[in-house]
């Protein structure tokens, strides 16, 4: 079997300004170091000699490179460089970064290919509660922004028990609609033994995917168990085979790579 690894996830700094209860990256973000601007050249370097196609910058809240002060962000430069180098860029956002990279730096926001903004339900009320904070109107104002601008934006939903039922697939719709976004949704993976309490049961799952498909039209579909029920073609989780994750800067000063965003316990090597 060969492997061609074409997308990339970049974990970029040690903050972040939430506190989802559903959180997979805050054990790796625990220790202080902070990238520098010639790790960014190093990884660009790397990334580009190795033919990697897109990378999406998150794992926290990409502004937030250096801390909760925006205007220590390295966030401007990683864009430009990356974008400058030929590849396509994405960014996942809670709704912070694309609001302060508009006012603080218009061209890098202009530079990124598409905006996923996460959402953890369509009522404001359960949203913030999730995330601890008044964050909804925070994602809808980036989400106004970004399609005020005409640039491609997603929606990011975690599936979990808690946000499944009708009501939370028509308010989904609904708020997908009203900003011409497209839809993805994630189920939600217990990375540690106090979030199984999340996972959906196998009657949720399929009960919150057919009311899904009821009302709208997948296009891309991972999950070869709804792939098949559809009917369509699946293609298969792309972790550690077309897609890999790097990681933050460890407190020993490595930058290592996982297969995903999930597995932070199997990181290996050292970008740099």
């Amino acid at each position: 079997m060969s492997f061609s690894i074409q997308h990339v996830g970049w974990s970029l700094g040690n903050y972040c300004n939430a506190r989802c209860g559903h959180c997979y990256s805050w054990q790796i973000r625990s220790n202080p170091a902070s990238l520098s601007a010639e790790h960014v050249e190093h990884r660009v370097d790397e990334l580009i000699s190795v033919g990697v196609k897109t990378v999406n910058l998150g794992g926290n809240e990409p502004i937030f490179t250096h801390g909760p002060n925006p205007k220590d962000s390295l966030l401007p430069h990683i864009i430009r460089r990356a974008t400058s180098a030929g590849l396509t860029v994405g960014v996942t956002s809670n709704g912070t970064t694309p609001i302060l990279l508009e006012k603080h730096a218009p061209d890098a926001f202009e530079a990124v290919h598409e905006w996923h903004i996460s959402i953890d339900s369509p009522m404001a009320e359960e949203h913030d509660r999730n995330r601890g904070g008044p964050y909804f109107h925070l994602a809808k104002t980036a989400l106004g922004l970004t399609a005020s601008r005409g640039v491609s934006r997603t929606i990011i939903y975690t599936a979990m028990a808690w946000n499944t039922g009708p009501d939370h697939v028509r308010g989904l719709l609904l708020l997908a609609a009203s900003f011409g976004a497209d839809l993805r949704v994630n189920t939600v993976k217990p990375t540690e033994p106090g979030m199984a309490k999340l996972a959906l049961s196998p009657t949720q799952y399929f009960r919150f995917f057919r009311e899904l498909a009821r009302w709208s039209a997948p296009t891309v579909v991972g999950e070869p168990i709804l792939a098949s029920a559809w009917g369509l073609p699946s293609e298969g989780c792309p972790c550690g085979v077309s897609s890999l994750r790097i990681n933050g800067v460890t407190a020993d000063g490595r930058v290592p790579v996982s297969p995903c965003v999930f597995l932070h316990d199997l990181r290996v090597g050292d970008l740099l």
